[in-house]
């Protein structure tokens, strides 16, 4: 049967010998597999389709050298539906891409027959404040926009403008000036919401420029955000006591009320 015959005839111990035909005239039928081993197509789908050739019961047959079996990451068709690797086997499992920052992070992935970590993160994105490596630099909220900018803080007074700054993963704005001693200036210096309370700079005893004797006295006064020396004393009528009671920078002068009369 030339069908079955691959390679040497009867009597010739250099062939393959011949299926169902007793090739070394030993009694024997069949031993040692005479024209099986080499690779044949089961006509299966996938790898259910590989087979190898077997002599059996005096003639060539292919058998599968593979069962159907759970489709594992290897390019290969393993369940023999017609489609290698479906399924993303082995992957969507967790996993350390080896990159740094959020780009470490990442997730097993069936591709060309192995599985691959694919990092999260589609895109490396700019560094923003919130404690992360985000452009995967190996380094955490640096070079971020927005800090230095000027911001307003919510506090009243001085501590009104700020700039912004990033603690600790979080943008916050930081007050351009601590609270000061209120002084007289029409601000709020101490940031608790009054201007100039406490009459800064006032209370002091002052010369009223441009005014003569009692009149020139006064006391110093924060008003509208400026220091001034407000006068207490009109001027009056001369009286002998040693002062300019009318305020003409004389002292004691002209007809002194009680001056003259009998004592």
């Amino acid at each position: 049967d030339e069908r079955n015959r691959v390679g040497g005839g009867p009597g010739d111990p250099g062939g393959g010998g011949l299926c169902g035909v007793d090739n070394n005239c030993d009694g024997n039928v069949d031993e040692r597999n005479p024209g099986g081993g080499g690779p044949c197509d089961t006509g299966g789908v996938g790898q259910c389709g590989v087979g190898v050739l077997n002599c059996t019961d005096g003639a060539l047959t292919c058998g599968p050298v593979f069962a159907q079996q759970a489709e594992v990451c290897d390019g290969l068709d393993n369940d023999c539906d017609g489609t290698a690797d479906e399924g993303n086997p082995g992957g969507n499992v967790d996993c350390d891409t080896g990159e740094q920052g959020i780009c470490a992070s990442g997730t097993l992935n069936c591709e060309g027959g192995n599985l691959r970590c694919v990092r999260n993160a589609n895109d490396l994105q700019p560094e923003s404040c919130d404690g992360l490596d985000n452009d995967c630099d190996g380094r955490v909220d640096e070079n971020i926009a927005i800090v230095g900018r000027p911001c307003e803080t919510g506090n009243p007074g001085a501590c009104q403008t700020g700039v912004f700054a990033c603690n600790a993963g979080t943008q916050v704005c930081v007050p351009d000036h601590a609270p000061l001693p209120e002084i007289c200036n029409a601000l709020d210096d101490d940031c608790d919401g009054s201007t100039d309370e406490g009459n800064p700079g006032g209370d002091n005893f002052c010369q009223i420029p441009g005014r003569l004797g009692k009149c020139g006295s006064g006391l110093s006064a924060c008003v509208d955000g400026r220091v001034q020396c407000i006068g207490e004393n009109d001027p009056q009528p001369e009286f002998c006591d040693g002062f300019d009671n009318d305020c003409d920078g004389q002292l004691d002068e002209g007809q002194l009320a009680g001056v003259g009369d009998d004592c």
